[in-house]
Order: C-alpha cells, then sequence, then structure tokens
C-alpha cells in the first residue's frame, strides 16, 4: 500500500500506528496517491486503525477517493525530487522510520530483483537478524549512519541473496527518519 502514496498529511502520526511503542491506535487524515490515469494523483481520505495479530502488529485502513470533492493539496516537490533520485544498477533506495523499522517509502528503485522489495518484505537470514538489530539499535543510540551485509529471500524457494544495507540519519525531529540504501551483491 504504501509504495502508492507521494504524500501525507501527517505522515508521523500515520507511521506511529507501525511502532509498537507507541499507544497510537488510530489516524485518519488525507494523502496522495500515484494515479497511472489522466490526472495523475488522486486525493483521497484515509482511516487507518492498528491492532495485535498473532503476526505482530497490523495495520488496517479504510481509503475513500475525495479528489472531485476537496482540493487537492499542493504539489510537494520534495517528495517528487526524492523519487527521482538516479541510482545505480543494484541499488534500491528508501526511507525507514527508525523507531518501527518500517521501510515507508521507496525513493528509487530500478529494475534488479531488488524491485520485489517494494511490495514484499523479505525474509533475512537467522544468522544476519543480530547484525540487523545492532543497526537500528546504534541509530537508535545517535549514530549518524551504520550498515551491515547481509543475506534476504522473498520466498523459502529463493536462493538466499547477498545484500549491503546502510542506513544514514535524515530527520531525528518528530520521528527519526533514515534513508536506506540497499546494493544487490551476489545471488
Amino acid at each position: 500500500m504504501m509504495c502508492r502514496f507521494t504524500w501525507w498529511e501527517d505522515r508521523a502520526g500515520f507511521l506511529s500506528l507501525f511502532d509498537p511503542a507507541e499507544s497510537v491506535d488510530e489516524w485518519a487524515g488525507t494523502a496522495i496517491i500515484a494515479d497511472v490515469g489522466p490526472g495523475g494523483r488522486r486525493h483521497v481520505y484515509v482511516v487507518a486503525r492498528s491492532c495485535t495479530s498473532a503476526a505482530g502488529r497490523l495495520v488496517r485502513a479504510i481509503v475513500h477517493d475525495v479528489t472531485g470533492l476537496e482540493p487537492t493539496p499542493r504539489f510537494d516537490t520534495h517528495a517528487v525530487a526524492l523519487r527521482r533520485i538516479p541510482t545505480r544498477e543494484g541499488h534500491a533506495v528508501g526511507l525507514t522510520d527508525v523507531a518501527s523499522w518500517l521501510v515507508h517509502d521507496w525513493i528509487a528503485i530500478d529494475d534488479t530483483p531488488l524491485y520485489r522489495w517494494r511490495h514484499q518484505d523479505p525474509e533475512i537470514h537467522w544468522e544476519d537478524m543480530e547484525s540487523v538489530a545492532r543497526c537500528r539499535a546504534a541509530l537508535l543510540a545517535g549514530a549518524e549512519s551504520i550498515g551491515c551485509t547481509i543475506r534476504v529471500r522473498f520466498s523459502e524457494h529463493d536462493q538466499w541473496a547477498t545484500v549491503r544495507a546502510e542506513w544514514t540519519m535524515l530527520s531525528r525531529a518528530d520521528r527519526l527518519q533514515a534513508v536506506f540504501d540497499i546494493t544487490w551483491i551476489s545471488k
């Protein structure tokens, strides 16, 4: 769902739904969805609620198109500029909400197997989970950047692929945000 949204009225508030440390369990506001149709974008009203399930924290939402009912918010040039950052082959760049560890926006992604990351979270090899946890802890403790080499796959039938994951802090205001840079190393 997140990959289609190009603007949020209150992105930090929405992201807090994914953070198990937050007491927020509902959010309502407007957003913009990229549309392949003639208008190029749709203005929507979103009502979302988080709950806990056997699989962990789950967020459900109802989205209603209000494009013809409310004026569409102003064009966000920063968001569009970030999405058009050129990347080298074998790279993907996204934004991570550090507290919830949710990659909530893919800024640029090429046509490698990393493209699947845009719609599906990969499985991280169990031996590499501690490295990822150390990276997150370091960012929460004040590190400006950190990285690790990990193995990922998108299904149990896939081979493990090695990637270099690097996080660089973007903002410590409101909610901690980091740029997430993935480099495909090998399969």
